[in-house]
């Protein structure tokens, strides 16, 4: 009896394979609860049942999911304009209406349309508004890298100015809680609480802060400074000084 149930489990398993595969061009396992299928150039996804969880009506679906998180968060491209799925709780998190899309990290992802540049939250909410020239690729501790009419500075998720735009330039990253600006053509940097801790007087940032170093030019010389603003001749000086 047991064989029997066993048998017919089998056939019915194979016959819905058979009825999946004949009904799609091509069926990719994503995992062992679904899969992508294609049908005349558009994709979607179904379940190990057949249930169509998204539409066969997208040009392109690309996983993103950088967090590493338990959820699986798709970009998805119609008609040239991208959105965002999320396959764990089979959620629309944006539908297709920017130009471009990047993958969350730490809660946002970058977004354009219309040639200005924002970040959207994992409910497809606008946090950082989409009016900015050009943003960061993925925001750094919490603070993203923005440029609006020319001037570069820093927001908070919630779109607060943190490092004024106002700068002629910014670096990308933080070292040490500083980033190196430039304004005028004369080089400092900035804490993270938007005061200019080391004041904006050289001539270039040779290298940002690393173990409380950095180097900058002045007057086509190399000078070596701490995080309080001293400065050395050399490397060694400041080595020697933290003995």
């Amino acid at each position: 009896m047991m064989t029997k149930i066993l048998n017919t489990i089998l056939i019915i398993s194979t016959l819905n394979s058979f009825a999946q595969k004949s009904k799609y061009d091509k069926i990719t396992k994503i995992d062992n609860n679904f899969s992508f299928v294609q049908k005349n150039g558009k994709y979607g996804i179904i379940d190990n049942s057949g249930k169509i969880i998204f539409p066969v009506k997208y040009s392109q679906i690309l996983t993103c999911d950088i967090d590493n998180s338990q959820k699986t968060y798709f970009k998805v491209n119609s008609e040239d304009k991208w959105g965002f799925i999320e396959l764990a709780n089979a959620k629309t998190i944006s539908s297709e209406k920017y130009d471009g899309i990047e993958c969350f990290k730490d809660g946002l992802a970058k977004v354009k349309l219309n040639n200005k540049y924002g970040y959207i939250d994992e409910n497809g909410r606008e946090m950082i508004p989409i009016k900015y020239d050009w943003v960061a690729m993925y925001l750094t501790d919490g603070l993203a890298g923005v440029k609006l009419n020319n001037k570069y500075g820093y927001v908070d998720k919630n779109n607060h100015a943190i490092i004024p735009i106002k700068y002629d330039w910014i670096n990308f990253y933080f070292s040490d809680d500083l980033v190196g600006v430039e304004l005028n053509g004369k080089y400092g940097f900035v804490n993270r609480d938007g005061q200019e801790a080391i004041q904006l007087k050289y001539d270039k940032i040779e290298k940002s802060f690393s173990n409380g170093i950095a180097s900058v030019i002045l007057n086509d010389k190399l000078i070596y400074i701490n995080k309080t603003g001293n400065e050395y001749k050399s490397y060694d000086d400041v080595e020697l000084e933290k003995k």
